[in-house]
């Protein structure tokens, strides 16, 4: 069975003119649009191409969005202190901290810092533990791509086998929760798994997103799988039902290896994150 590879221009387009009509609605209704604060610490290179790419669609489909950029000896403190005037900030419906971050400021502190209600990148503890638990959550850009997508082209999960080829706390972890919260039997496999393959010739469903470069070849999938792969994790594949490989449209490649339509990763950071957020405030009851 050829491999067919979805339009990820034609769905990001889609996504966007539905998030269009969801931010004017709430322009409409609250006189103001959500804004959204990107805070950038230091000069790496792939963040800041990334920030540029969230700031240039932001403005495409009407979202306020400012980026900081911070000076790489900023201390721990004083990140600490900005976080929380963006947390009481009530123009200020999501916070996006870029990553890497330098190595004296810990990854940790800032997921402590971020009040759960602004955290559209899912990676607050609550964030977290409320996805374990099945409860109302914000889910790292990624994983809700990768949910979306398969919403969207209606893929039967119910019942079905789905191996993930990642167990980092952004993608597979959070996305291992996901399908079974779809009733989707789920195994969390990764680079040191032995025998590899064997695993992934019986996924129904196979996500891969471990980020090494040719990870998965064609003699791994099943004839008839569903897949979706970060672009540096595949290498071709002939037999599928739905081949993703989808052009980094929306936001550039360097963030966004995971190629699964970028255009519903924004859709996971601006419906499933703002269009939700905006119903709070910093005083409101945190999810």
């Amino acid at each position: 069975m050829t491999a067919i590879i979805l339009d990820g221009r034609a769905i990001g387009a889609v996504i966007k003119a539905e998030l269009r009509a969801d931010i004017e609605k709430y322009v409409h209704e609250q006189g103001r649009r959500p804004g959204l604060f990107i805070v950038r610490v230091g000069g790496d290179t792939a963040s800041g191409v990334y920030s540029k790419a969230i700031l240039r669609v932001a403005e495409e489909i009407g979202v306020k969005a400012r980026l900081d950029q911070f000076p790489t000896r900023i201390s721990a403190d004083e990140l600490r202190a900005i976080l929380m005037q963006l947390n009481c900030d009530e123009t200020v419906q999501g916070i996006i901290v870029q990553m890497p971050l330098p190595g004296h400021l810990s990854q940790k502190m800032v997921a402590d810092m971020i009040n759960s209600s602004k955290d559209i990148d899912g990676i607050s503890p609550r964030s977290a533990g409320n996805l374990f638990l099945g409860l109302p959550s914000f889910l790292p850009a990624t994983v809700a791509a990768v949910m979306e997508i398969l919403d969207r082209i209606r893929a039967p999960l119910e019942g079905k086998r789905a191996v993930i080829v990642s167990r980092s706390n952004i993608v597979g972890k959070p996305l291992a929760m996901m399908l079974v919260q779809k009733n989707a039997t789920v195994t969390v496999s990764h680079s040191h798994t032995v025998d590899l393959a064997g695993f992934t010739r019986q996924a129904d469903v196979l996500v891969a997103a471990a980020g090494r470069a040719n990870m998965i070849t064609a003699d791994m999938v099943r004839p008839g799988a569903i897949h979706a792969c970060e672009r540096n994790s595949w290498s071709h594949y002939a037999n599928s039902w739905w081949c993703w490989s989808i052009d980094e449209y929306i936001i550039v490649k360097a963030m966004c290896a995971c190629s699964l339509a970028t255009g519903a990763r924004w859709r996971a950071y601006i419906r499933e994150g703002i269009a939700f957020l905006i119903r709070t405030s910093c005083n409101s009851e945190e999810i």
